[in-house]
């Protein structure tokens, strides 16, 4: 992995995700996106992560699950199996998962067991989606995500994911 792999995950994630807003009403990729990649990088640095894999996971960790045009054929094609591995853990697209057992503690386990970089992009995902609900515009949704978020704080810690970083 390298710079250019982290440019293409870059420009194939705001491409995907070009029709998308915010909960806030702000472009999804800006406003999400790049946030969730800048915190990622900033939490992986001091553990020695791989910071291209952290970054290009970060760029398409919603990709799947927001952009129905985009299939894993798609970012395998693209990016490789190793990161399409990542992207549909944290896609919650476990294909050894049937969907009638897709609990949050399956989904956490997986998360858990899956390489430290995809780890950190979770935890950066979870923290920038939970330190900014005051800005989302439903008040009925930012109420039940921030009640998701707080039951889910449980899982971080059973399952190992740098709960010490959940903010």
């Amino acid at each position: 992995m390298d710079q250019s792999l982290v440019d293409k995950a870059k420009a194939f994630a705001q491409y995907y995700h070009t029709w998308q807003l915010y909960g806030d009403g702000n472009d999804y990729f800006f406003a999400h996106l790049v946030p969730v990649a800048q915190k990622a990088m900033e939490l992986a640095q001091p553990l020695h992560l791989d910071l291209f894999a952290v970054e290009i996971f970060a760029y398409l960790h919603d990709v799947l699950e927001d952009c129905e045009q985009v299939t894993p054929d798609m970012v395998k094609e693209t990016f490789g199996e190793e990161i399409l591995d990542g992207v549909l853990l944290l896609s919650n697209r476990i294909a050894s998962i049937p969907d009638s057992a897709k609990t949050p503690d399956a989904y956490f386990s997986a998360i858990g067991a899956a390489r430290p970089e995809v780890k950190i992009v979770k935890i950066a995902d979870r923290n920038i989606n939970y330190t900014r609900l005051a800005n989302h515009l439903d008040a009925e949704k930012r109420t039940k995500l921030a009640h998701w978020y707080i039951k889910h704080i449980a899982f971080f810690q059973k399952y190992d994911i740098f709960p010490e970083l959940l903010s």
